[in-house]
């Protein structure tokens, strides 16, 4: 733990940085040939469950400067998601939910904030699973 400073300076649109890294050391470790994507799983719980669901889509974010969805190969082959963030966008846009105005801090208003939104819509698992073609396999969702 290193405190809450450190923790907000990774909220609202920051959160990319964490969804990039956690791409990145499962990509590393596949790369490196310590295990492969038909053999690696990912877990997950609450907003944790929106990176998990993220790293198993066939899309990934470039930035949010840019945010563009380019295709790729999941990264899993599994994910388990236990209470899953994995639809923020909806979440986070109705206001009547019980910890939607409470989690402005975290994630940011994107009825408000263009950033916030253009975050929350290129993070969501929801709104980036795509047809899997026949060379692309649907990852197992638990």
């Amino acid at each position: 733990e290193k405190g809450r400073s450190w923790h907000q300076k990774y909220t609202n649109s920051k959160h990319i940085e964490t969804q990039s890294d956690f791409e990145r050391v499962i990509a590393h470790f596949q790369q490196s040939g310590k295990c492969s994507s038909a053999n690696s799983a990912g877990f997950g719980v609450s907003a944790a469950g929106m990176w998990v669901g993220r790293a198993a889509c066939s899309r990934t974010l470039n930035s949010l400067s840019s945010p563009v969805l380019k295709p790729r190969e999941s990264l899993l082959a599994a994910a388990c998601i236990g209470i899953g963030f994995t639809d923020p966008l909806t979440s986070m846009l109705d206001d009547s939910l019980p910890l939607t105005i409470h989690e402005y801090d975290e994630w940011g208003n994107p009825e408000e904030d263009e950033n916030s939104f253009k975050f929350l819509s290129c993070s969501s698992p929801y709104h980036s699973i795509v047809h899997f073609k026949e060379s692309l396999q649907c990852p197992l969702f638990l």
